[in-house]
């Protein structure tokens, strides 16, 4: 019995350890090039890379379970909630760039483009501005996708850069409730946008730089877009659970993109 004691004793005492060792190991795979990250572990606002850019919450927005560690929970249409982060030299992506985050819908309702809202519309996880500048992200449902069975619907993954109307988008089956990662990609020498979803490129789409004037120079939304005419007004809002937001100055590969499936968020 002493045996077991002086042994369970040394192995709680080597967790720590093990523990730290394992978010060095994750920390080593975080691709260079990060200028915010928001894992909402250690506060909902905080940016948990080293470069301070901090957002505000307004409305309904609270830690859950996220898809490693803590998540921010998005009220959605009915409770509208998101975080502001201003602007700042660092997130400034006139060039190269990748967005990425993990999202899991908790509804497909939403609004469309006439404010009305829909058992199947449109959310917008993140956004620099508005769509009237700027650029967004989506995920907008439509009519129910019957052979993939109940809380399915057809999904528009995609992202818009107002400007000049630059699109990259896909569609797929989606079930409420599963987490899907999204990255968007951006190689100022090529004037490519590339989206990936879970790991995976499903699409390209031109995108020069003029176009990214707004998208460089405006704040930065989670969980909705601008309030450009007041508050819950074609704001889009997500109803979902956010993790792992990072953006980089830099075009990540394809590598770097698989990794961050499994590093932590």
């Amino acid at each position: 019995m002493k045996r077991l004691t002086k042994f369970l004793l040394l192995a709680l005492a080597g967790l720590p350890a093990l523990l730290a060792l394992g978010e060095a190991r994750a920390l080593s795979l975080e691709p260079p090039g990060l200028v915010a990250r928001y894992c909402f572990n250690t506060g909902l606002n905080r940016d948990c890379s080293a470069n301070g850019n901090n957002g505000m919450i307004e409305g309904d927005v609270t830690r859950v379970e996220g898809h490693r560690g803590d998540g921010a929970r998005f009220g959605g249409y009915r409770s509208l909630g998101y975080i502001r982060v201003p602007n700042s030299p660092s997130l400034r992506l006139s060039n190269d760039f990748t967005i990425a985050y993990w999202a899991k819908l908790n509804s497909f309702a939403g609004i469309d483009g006439f404010q009305n809202y829909l058992p199947y519309g449109i959310q917008m996880p993140l956004a620099k501005s508005h769509d009237r500048s700027g650029a967004f992200t989506e995920l907008a449902a439509s009519e129910e996708f019957p052979s993939a069975g109940a809380n399915t619907a057809t999904l528009n993954v995609g992202a818009f850069f107002v400007d000049n109307g630059s699109i990259v988008s896909k569609t797929l089956a989606h079930q409420l409730g599963d987490w899907t990662h999204v990255a968007y990609t951006y190689k100022k020498s090529r004037q490519t946008l590339e989206l990936h979803i879970n790991g995976r490129m499903v699409a390209t789409s031109k995108l020069s730089r003029a176009e990214l004037a707004n998208f460089s120079s405006d704040d930065l939304f989670l969980g909705a877009q601008a309030p450009l005419f007041g508050r819950n007004v074609f704001q889009y809002p997500f109803e979902g659970v956010l993790d792992g937001v990072r953006l980089y100055k830099r075009m990540l590969n394809h590598r770097e993109i698989v990794d961050l499936l499994v590093i932590g968020d």
